[in-house]
């Protein structure tokens, strides 16, 4: 399957370093977003197990089912600091991600059923009303669960940006 990758190039365009990760089904990127003193979030879609950790340490996740979110955050030299995914046993997908003052990250997709957006031990459902609904998430920057939220009706929503203003709110299309 398709696997994804980051690459970080220094401002005239010269290579600095490069990642790869994924597994055997399709794994893709969505979102970059830069957080405080460098830390990179990197989101996206992936299927199945997948090692995230781009050097030789293992970090596996494996998805509930079908198509699941991660989220990932990375040090300014590329290395992982921690990897974290939600889903459920349906497909979901996440479109964007951006960041606050304050280091968290924000994520905004689709999801399909009931879906646990808390990536630690405890469990925060959230259910679409129908067909896809958008979600809202917020997650810290160590990687803790925050708040999450879903926009939607009985028809199918997609997401597709998600923004930030220097007050702490955040808009979404």
């Amino acid at each position: 399957g398709e696997d994804a990758f980051t690459v970080d190039l220094y401002n005239a365009g010269n290579f600095q370093w490069a990642n790869r990760f994924g597994g055997t089904a399709n794994d893709s990127v969505s979102g970059l977003a830069m957080g405080v003193s460098g830390t990179i979030c990197v989101t996206g879609d992936f299927q199945a197990t997948v090692d995230f950790d781009p050097g030789t340490s293992v970090v596996n996740l494996t998805s509930a089912g079908g198509t699941d979110v991660f989220v990932m955050a990375l040090t300014p030299s590329g290395a992982l600091s921690w990897a974290r995914r939600f889903g459920g046993v349906l497909d979901d997908y996440v479109a964007a991600v951006d960041s606050d003052s304050e280091g968290n990250f924000y994520t905004i997709g689709s999801f399909v059923g009931v879906v646990d957006f808390d990536p630690g031990i405890e469990t925060t459902n959230l259910t679409s009303a129908g067909d896809f609904d958008v979600f809202v998430s917020s997650l810290d920057s160590a990687g803790n669960y925050i708040w999450s939220r879903s926009l939607g009706g009985s028809q199918q929503e997609s997401a597709a940006g998600i923004a930030l203003d220097s007050a702490g709110n955040v808009y979404t299309t």
